[in-house]
């Protein structure tokens, strides 16, 4: 979310919106704006100045920080910002202007050229702004430039395309895993009369580890997916294991009689429901490690073609 103090800096002048920035040229230097939890940032891109130098202007920054309301300093990846601790009141707008004015002129001082061209060719004129949707990285880029990221964009469709694939045979793989799962689970059950709610950690690793050994494509479905895998397979193993112990006891019972009494006998189900919702439980171990992987390594990365403030 973009707050209005923001929004009138971008309207005059003439910059860009993201999902929760502003952006755009100011005295020819690329700035952008964050509203944080807490916290309003002004960041700086130095695209094309050596570290020495781009400390060099954090040290400068840092001389006149209790002048400008500065809480922090912060450098990394070609990045230098400024931020505004907020605790109770939001920082002014004159405030912002303020530390943008300081920043234009220290960059000026130390000689940083200015970045008014494209970020990759470092043509100018007609230039178009963009923001990515994962991490809120923004750049400007000529017509010749977004052309070359159409058809860059245009191949990946097509990788895209041949990952599906690999999302059908990572689920084959994910359930070829899981079955193993069961067997082991039931067979440790019946014939070793241990306890078996853990097995619901060795079905999350397994159908984890079979969609990944088969290389299956990290996307939310596939994660979704798993997640199904991991619950049914869990209620099947329980009720196969009762219903082998059903067998063991009368060798002569029918098929349709155990399922009968998985269903119906007043004294089964019980055990069925705590012995699924302690394994369902455990299960939670699985899928908080499942997520955190998915969110991590799926491609959720995508550049926007930012809308003017003014718009």
């Amino acid at each position: 979310m973009i707050y209005s103090k923001l929004k009138k800096i971008a309207k005059e002048n003439d910059w860009y919106l993201s999902n929760s920035s502003v952006f755009g040229l100011y005295r020819d230097y690329y700035f952008q704006m964050n509203d944080g939890h807490g916290f309003k940032q002004i960041s700086i891109y130095l695209l094309n100045t050596d570290y020495e130098k781009q400390d060099s202007i954090r040290k400068a920054i840092l001389q006149s920080k209790k002048e400008l309301k500065i809480s922090a300093v912060l450098l990394g990846g070609n990045i230098l910002a400024i931020r505004y601790k907020e605790i109770f009141l939001s920082t002014s707008k004159e405030v912002l202007k303020r530390g943008l004015d300081f920043l234009s002129d220290v960059l000026k001082s130390h000689s940083v050229s200015p970045m008014n061209t494209c970020f990759q060719c470092e043509k100018s004129g007609d230039l178009k702004y963009f923001y990515n949707t994962a991490n809120e990285l923004t750049k400007m880029l000529c017509q010749h430039c977004i052309e070359r990221e159409e058809n860059d964009r245009y191949q990946n469709e097509k990788l895209e395309e041949y990952k599906e694939k690999n999302y059908i045979r990572g689920i084959l793989g994910s359930l070829l895993f899981t079955a193993i799962g069961v067997i082991a689970w039931v067979a440790i059950a019946v014939y070793l009369h241990r306890l078996t709610a853990f097995g619901a950690l060795l079905l999350g690793l397994l159908s984890f580890n079979g969609y990944k050994y088969f290389k299956g494509t990290l996307n939310k479905l596939a994660k979704l997916s798993l997640f199904v895998i991991i619950i049914f397979s869990i209620i099947l193993a329980n009720y196969i294991s009762i219903g082998f112990e059903i067998y063991l006891k009368d060798n002569e019972i029918l098929i349709e009689d155990i399922i009968y009494n998985l269903f119906h006998n007043d004294n089964i189900l019980p055990i069925l429901i705590e012995n699924i919702s302690i394994s369902l439980l455990l299960s939670i171990l699985p899928f908080y490690y499942i997520n955190k992987y998915f969110n991590k390594n799926m491609g959720l990365s995508k550049w926007v073609l930012a809308k003017s403030a003014k718009t």
